[in-house]
């Protein structure tokens, strides 16, 4: 028989010529089919685990050979160890250190304007539940859904967030203003960057020279991105970048 959950088959009705030949066509089709997306993830070829399953439960469960099982056996311990602790591993995590790290010190201080800006890059799109963030009121303070963004810039250029944080601060005047960038270990962010207002707007008024200061506030680990694999262990990270705006 082949389990699968909530399924039992016979093993022999798998060994019919039509049967195999249509799970093979259902694989092959559909990994040539993903190769061709410009963008890859391990995930997309989740659907492709049940014809998979069927075509190779013969070999593993319709034999006493100990071989097989223990192959199958260390296949899904290393699926599991890579899907479950090391791929895009930090996300949720890092959610958590902005909540207990930046919450105090926006409800801290109720008599000034607070704005948070929390900017993901290369990674996942964050669950923003993980952040708890209520919705504003009159006595909901700073840390509120109003006075919070967070983003997900995906694979979006790198200037694309840099401008972000700069509209953001160039909009809210007497406003303190907290920013976060948070990106794999593996993307190489310089501790400065320069630029001109001019690449973010083309309706700017008045052109003005910005110059962004990074510096690694904390870092998560393991973190594995497969879009932007780490060349180096001290890689395997996602680091959380303060962000600090300076113009002129």
């Amino acid at each position: 028989m082949c389990s699968i959950p909530g399924i039992r088959l016979p093993v022999s009705a798998f060994h019919h010529s039509a049967v195999q030949l249509t799970l093979i066509a259902t694989v092959v089709t559909g990994i040539a089919i993903l190769s061709l997306a410009p963008h890859q993830e391990p995930r997309f070829l989740v659907p492709l685990a049940l014809p998979v399953c069927l075509l190779t439960s013969p070999v593993f469960f319709g034999r006493s050979n100990r071989f097989w099982k223990i192959t199958w056996l260390g296949f899904n311990g290393i699926v599991l160890i890579f899907f479950g602790g090391l791929h895009q591993a930090a996300v949720v995590p890092s959610l958590a250190y902005l909540n207990s790290n930046l919450k105090p010190l926006v409800t801290h201080d109720q008599h000034t304007n607070v704005s948070v800006n929390i900017a993901y890059h290369h990674t996942y799109m964050p669950p923003r539940a993980f952040l708890m963030i209520p919705e504003c009121s009159e006595n909901s303070g700073n840390w509120c859904s109003d006075r919070v963004n967070v983003i997900d810039w995906m694979d979006e250029p790198p200037q694309k967030v840099y401008c972000w944080f700069w509209e953001l601060e160039h909009a809210r005047e007497n406003v303190r203003i907290l920013n976060r960038l948070v990106v794999p270990g593996s993307i190489d962010i310089p501790s400065t960057i320069r630029f001109n207002s001019s690449v973010c707007s083309m309706n700017n008024e008045s052109e003005e020279s910005i110059q962004i200061e990074m510096k690694v506030e904390h870092q998560i680990r393991p973190h594995l991105s497969t879009e932007h694999f780490p060349h180096f262990w001290n890689q395997l990270v996602l680091n959380i970048y303060r962000v600090q705006l300076t113009r002129g």
